[in-house]
């Protein structure tokens, strides 16, 4: 029983950023917080008009620039859940080779948190799995983040992704500014 507390402790010391370092210090506060990327602004309204989930949107989106547009879409939108495309086209309409990453909320819980291979600590403490991504004969599959709020489950998919890349867009959301509806 020693041993695996020992052993939590030392992954939960080598997951959360140090207070100490420069490059990987505390989590930062976004100077945009209660704001959400500019390319999600677009999808926003229908957002809010057509879920009751508290929206779990971030604020930078890692593989976008000038030079690397990013489109957002809704593939999925009910009350209770909420299925996000970005991409490198207009209309990816899920294709393997423009779709970059996914934006998921859902009431429930998701099987994704269930097989997740590390945690890692999101803004206000909390838990996130992370579920590496894995590359074989057609492909490589999604990394994914995914963690619980209440009842709530939310999950980012990302193409070829890093931790690293995954954990910037996580931390770039704010949990309280960005609800369902004004």
């Amino acid at each position: 029983m020693r041993a695996a507390s020992w052993l939590f402790t030392c992954v939960l010391v080598a997951i959360l950023p140090s207070q100490h370092s420069g490059a990987q210090g505390p989590i930062p506060r976004s100077r945009h917080c209660g704001s959400v990327a500019e390319v999600l602004i677009p999808i926003l309204p229908a957002l809010r008009a057509g879920t009751e989930l508290p929206l779990r949107l971030p604020s930078t989106i890692p593989f976008a620039d000038r030079d690397n547009p990013v489109y957002a879409s809704i593939t999925y939108l009910s009350r209770s859940s909420y299925d996000i495309e970005l991409s490198t086209e207009p209309d990816c309409a899920g294709a393997n080779s423009c779709r970059v990453a996914q934006l998921h909320g859902v009431e429930g819980r998701r099987q994704s948190q269930q097989k997740a291979t590390s945690t890692v600590i999101l803004r206000r403490g909390v838990v996130a799995g992370f579920l590496p991504s894995k590359c074989g004969g057609a492909g490589c599959t999604d990394a994914t983040l995914s963690w619980s709020e209440g009842k709530y489950s939310y999950s980012i998919d990302m193409k070829a992704a890093s931790k690293k890349d995954l954990l910037q867009m996580a931390r770039s959301i704010c949990h309280d500014e960005v609800g369902p509806k004004p």
